[in-house]
């Protein structure tokens, strides 16, 4: 049979399983998302929590 070999073999592979990688690489995306969005937060809120702000450098 004519056809690159890689070709053949992903070809054979189940659609499950590239949804699934699909859905996996797409969750890791949006988890990271998620937990840097979060940290950044909590973040601010501690170190506004440690240091007070100033009421000359307060921003509305």
């Amino acid at each position: 049979g004519s056809g690159a070999p890689a070709a053949s073999a992903f070809s054979s592979l189940p659609a499950i399983g590239v949804v699934g990688m699909v859905a996996v690489a797409v969750g890791l995306v949006l988890v990271s998302g998620l937990i840097g969005g979060f940290f950044a937060a909590y973040s601010t809120a501690f170190y506004r929590s440690i240091r007070p702000t100033d009421p000359e450098t307060t921003t509305p």
